[in-house]
């Protein structure tokens, strides 16, 4: 048997098309604004990130808890991304943006493995190879 993932609701997709919106609007902001705004736009896009990344930690923590029995690095995967942000959101805007960033990077790579390891995960289903 091998996993095969529904598709998302129209709705999810939407709104996470919509949570990119202070990403898109947010970096060139940090950028393009007036010199005494600059960090003001940066640690703003920055404490915006570590939010995402927190949330991105409480859907791999959520997952863990559905399952009976769950391998303790599932719950590691929940708790490292709060962490993380929780570092990052005081951190000078250069370290602020690439911690959420590289921890984006990682839950990827977690969640990648663990779908190439056919890992049983609500959201799923089983269909017959």
């Amino acid at each position: 048997m091998r996993l095969a993932p529904r598709s998302p609701s129209p709705v999810a997709v939407g709104l996470g098309r919509l949570a990119l919106l202070p990403f898109a609007a947010g970096a060139p902001a940090a950028w393009t604004v007036d010199e005494a705004r600059r960090p003001l736009a940066a640690e703003t896009l920055s404490a915006y990130a570590a939010t995402v990344v927190s949330f991105i930690g409480a859907i791999h923590r959520g997952l863990a808890f559905r399952i009976e029995r769950a391998r303790p690095g599932l719950f590691v995967w929940g708790v490292a991304p709060a962490l993380v942000a929780g570092i990052a959101v005081p951190a000078p805007p250069r370290h602020g943006l690439a911690l959420p960033a590289a921890m984006l990077a990682a839950c990827y790579g977690a969640a990648a493995s663990s779908t190439r390891a056919k890992a049983s995960i609500d959201g799923c289903r089983c269909v017959s190879a």
